[in-house]
């Protein structure tokens, strides 16, 4: 690992970092069996033609790295401007690896890694009320590994905003109003090989959530 940090005067930093990590035996899940015909399939001849998902250690993964992170109060503008704030970080990966056998692997190839995420965000707090957007990305993610690529399983790539904000009423009393994914995205989508046959579909609409928090 390698980083670099800068920090801005007077509240404020931006940082880069590289990563080389190699991994051996890893968990993976492994979708490829099918149960086959005959009183001798492990299963007293049932079951015949179902899929068989199982976990399994092996192979091995070399992950390279980047992620760069920025946040700052902008405590230097005139006026109502210098409650302004953001935040932003970026995390990519570049994959190779294998699950045991010859063929090797590559990046969007390798079952449980996330080729890309990140995460932005603005926010206003000026004498006891705060309201904040954040933003948050997740890529496109290998879910279940199989030779061939028809049969592989893919956690689609998501986008999610909420909207958080907390209003003083007395001294030692604030109400907040929080909206979870106001865009209604789907939490998380799983499809079958590159036709993109849906499997799962986990969807969690907006949700509204307030309250009031007291200190005494």
């Amino acid at each position: 690992d390698l980083s670099l940090e800068y920090y801005f005067e007077p509240a404020g930093m931006l940082t880069a970092g590289v990563f080389l990590k190699e991994i051996t035996d890893f968990i993976f899940t492994d979708n490829s069996k099918y149960i086959a015909a005959g009183a001798d399939n492990g299963y007293d001849g049932e079951y015949v033609g179902y899929n068989l998902r199982t976990s399994a250690n092996g192979g091995f993964a070399k992950v390279k790295g980047l992620e760069l992170a920025y946040q700052q109060q902008f405590t230097f503008l005139p006026g109502w401007l210098r409650s302004f704030g953001v935040f932003a970080n970026y995390t990519r990966l570049e994959t190779k690896g294998n699950y045991g056998a010859a063929t090797v692997s590559t990046t969007g190839q390798v079952a449980g890694f996330t080729p890309e995420t990140g995460n932005l965000g603005i926010s206003y707090i000026r004498n006891g009320m705060s309201l904040r957007v954040q933003f948050n990305h997740k890529g496109k993610t290998l879910n279940g590994f199989n030779v061939n690529p028809a049969a592989q399983t893919w956690i689609m790539a998501r986008s999610v905003v909420d909207i958080k904000t907390v209003f003083p009423i007395r001294r030692n009393l604030n109400f907040y109003l929080d909206v979870n994914n106001i865009l209604n995205e789907a939490e998380r989508a799983t499809v079958r090989g590159n036709a993109g046959r849906p499997i799962l579909h986990q969807h969690q609409t907006q949700q509204f959530l307030f309250g009031l928090n007291g200190r005494f």
